[in-house]
């Protein structure tokens, strides 16, 4: 993920996205699972974000805690990349 809404090379973040397919009042919701923050660098946790198609961004839902919308630089799909487990 980039530093703010504007897809411009700023690689801020990098997290893993496990479920894409829960929809909320809030629109499309993506469960994450994100670590490496906090004064440790391994605190984490799993949590909840708007995906704007539109808008190429993830952002917080509401009560959640999380922060404010930063575009989506890329990503693979890990199942496609190593294929499935034999």
């Amino acid at each position: 993920m980039c530093k703010g809404p504007v897809r411009d090379q700023s690689t801020a973040h990098v997290g893993v996205i496990y479920s894409t397919s829960w929809e909320h009042s809030e629109g499309r919701i993506w469960r994450t699972g994100d670590w490496g923050q906090g004064a440790s660098g391994f605190d984490g946790d799993f949590g909840v974000s708007r995906y704007d198609p539109g808008a190429g961004t993830l952002s917080g839902v509401s009560g959640t805690g999380m922060g404010k919308a930063r575009a989506l630089l890329g990503w693979v799909d890990i199942d496609l990349f190593y294929g499935t487990a034999a």
